[in-house]
């Protein structure tokens, strides 16, 4: 969706037609490029990346909320969604995929299992663990992101330098 809407901000601001970044942002451009008297040529391409988008959105949509109602069906999709950032969509994943957890012998050894081990800086003989090294299973670590900052679920900024 994504480079979708950038392919249409980039189009129309060939028009001198600018919003800001984001999906969200869409709406508002679509409307401003209807407004606009825009030639033909420019028209033609700019309806079918617009019809592409909204279909993939609505088919997105459709997707999301089929998973969201199986995840209110599951049981154990409820229960790992009760814990803090865990959606419906994550809930999933770690439902479809998890191995039975008695299987484990604690929660750092499913921590592991996950790919979310730490780092080790160890020099001298001092063991040092940093960070979380992403091994381990090549999906888990992109969902298990708000786990991996401590619970601090609010976005992530860059810095400089």
């Amino acid at each position: 969706m994504t480079q979708l809407a950038n392919a249409i901000r980039a189009h129309l601001g060939e028009f001198g037609l600018v919003v800001p970044k984001g999906v969200h942002n869409m709406k508002r451009l679509v409307a401003e490029a209807e407004a606009a008297d825009l030639p033909p040529e420019a028209r033609m391409p700019l309806d079918l990346l617009v019809g592409q988008f909204t279909d993939t959105k609505a088919r997105i949509d459709a997707i999301t909320a089929d998973l969201r109602r199986a995840a209110e069906a599951d049981e154990t999709e409820r229960r790992l969604q009760t814990m803090p950032g865990i959606g419906p969509i994550t809930a999933s994943v770690l439902a479809a995929t998890l191995p039975d957890v008695s299987a484990f012998r604690s929660a750092r050894d499913l921590s592991a299992w996950l790919g979310l081990t730490p780092k080790p800086h160890s020099s001298g003989g001092k063991e040092r663990l940093g960070g979380d090294l992403q091994n381990g299973q090549p999906l888990y670590p992109a969902v298990a992101l708000p786990w991996r900052h401590g619970g601090d679920f609010r976005p992530q900024t860059r810095r400089s330098g």
